[in-house]
């Protein structure tokens, strides 16, 4: 029971909803019937990629526990730091993750099973030596954004059974997600600089980390917006400005609570773009008309402007990661 308990803690659904969402895009755009969407192979790759980034928090948690008892004391999410259960436990449910996330993708096709054997290979190089690329600052946070976002868009591209890949789609995807991943260094430089783990923060500073995902967010938006009508142009411009918010306060935040509220939330406001091209591809997919399209974006911008007020108003409310922010 401890073991299967584990598991379905350390999937950690919400960054796992990522890369099923962006499967899930990546279907969207390239399949404008969406028939592929609603295929069996859609189920068997959400199972593999729940596998897949079980996997790979096991084995970054077993690479990182000297970290993660500094940075993240408490969170019930890390069972090495709490003690739940033991390394060679962990092991044995990393390789049965990577195991199953690739005989789920199999089921799909052996062009899906191909694909998540990669996700795999580059999550293992990304906590484990002799590559281990998570001790390279300058390349981390762009080869984590590939791990992301190129694994899921090719699995997409591969259930929809497109011929041509809709790049600009990916770019802006994949320029959006390293605007987000880019920060999250932000949050364990305690540990990273306890154990001497080089990181892009500790090497180059926090107004580097800040500019780059300033500009990948820039970039994203306005690739995203070429590709989208007008209404939908209208809500990703309101998240960019959004995103700019929160950029200029980590960059002027005076204590690691408020730079910890700011990447929280920005993280927040990057699934809600996620989530408003989402919903408009399933709208246009089903035929929705104009009102339709309008009552959407009211509900998410009420829904999302409520997350700013609270977030510009009440941080002490906040969350981030289970642990409520205290902010100093």
């Amino acid at each position: 029971m401890k073991i299967i308990t584990t598991f379905l803690r350390m999937i950690r659904y919400k960054s796992a909803l990522v890369l099923i969402i962006f499967m899930l895009l990546s279907i969207l755009v390239h399949d404008l019937s969406g028939r592929s969407l609603f295929g069996v192979e859609v189920i068997w790759m959400i199972l593999s990629f729940l596998c897949m980034y079980a996997c790979a928090a096991f084995i970054n948690d077993l690479a990182d526990v000297a970290i993660d008892k500094i940075n993240l004391k408490g969170y019930k999410d890390r069972p090495l730091v709490t003690g739940a259960v033991t390394s060679k436990a962990m092991l044995f449910l990393a390789i049965g993750s990577a195991v199953a996330a690739v005989l789920f993708a199999r089921l799909a096709s052996l062009a899906t099973g191909v694909i998540a054997a990669l996700g795999i290979l580059l999550n293992i190089a990304y906590s484990v030596k002799p590559l281990r690329i998570s001790y390279r600052p300058a390349l981390t946070p762009f080869y984590l954004t590939f791990c992301y976002v190129a694994i899921p868009f090719a699995a997409g591209f591969s259930i929809s059974g497109a011929r041509q890949v809709q790049w600009i789609y990916f770019v802006a995807f994949y320029l959006l997600f390293l605007g987000r991943i880019s920060l999250k260094d932000l949050r364990d430089r305690k540990g990273d600089a306890a154990v001497g783990k080089p990181t892009l923060v500790l090497k180059y500073g926090k107004r580097t980390v800040v500019t780059l995902s300033t500009l990948a967010i820039c970039g994203g938006s306005i690739l995203l917006m070429t590709k989208s009508n007008i209404e939908l142009r209208g809500i990703i411009f309101i998240f960019w400005m959004l995103l700019m918010v929160v950029e200029y306060k980590i960059l002027t935040a005076k204590t690691e609570s408020l730079e910890l509220l700011s990447v929280g939330y920005g993280a927040r406001m990057g699934n809600g773009l996620l989530f408003a091209m989402f919903g408009t591809q399933l709208l246009v997919l089903q035929g929705a008309t104009l009102d339709d399209m309008i009552v959407f974006y009211l509900l998410l911008i009420t829904v999302y402007g409520w997350m700013f007020v609270a977030y510009v108003r009440t941080p002490q409310l906040f969350y981030f990661g289970k642990q409520r922010v205290r902010v100093v």
